[in-house]
């Protein structure tokens, strides 16, 4: 019988450890949801957006769509979505006059 030596044990303990870590299925599930409902959070924020700056100015949605994709209004939302998701409806319409250089409000 080999004696083994308390550094060969703990090398044997070490090797025996997968490396890399492993992450519960719930844990990942958790991550997933998080990218999923900011993702969904966005879109959601547009179409808010969009929806409610038509019916401020009067104009068919699809044409409001089309006035925040042509001015990068859109890509714009994405990107300070942290900042403008909180704002109140009412500056977020003053907001897109601005952004439209509109000084007339309806």
């Amino acid at each position: 019988m080999q004696h083994k030596t308390q550094q060969s044990l703990k090398v044997e303990r070490y090797e025996q450890k997968d490396i890399y870590p492993t992450f519960s299925q719930n844990f990942v599930a958790k991550i997933q949801n998080r990218i999923y409902n900011k993702s969904m959070s966005k879109l959601s924020f547009k179409a808010f957006c969009i929806e409610n700056y038509a019916e401020y100015k009067s104009i068919p949605s699809s044409t409001v769509f089309k006035m925040f994709q042509e001015s990068k209004l859109l890509t714009h939302l994405s990107e300070d979505y942290e900042d403008l998701h909180g704002m109140g409806k009412e500056y977020l319409m003053d907001y897109f006059d601005r952004w439209f250089g509109k000084e007339d409000k309806k």
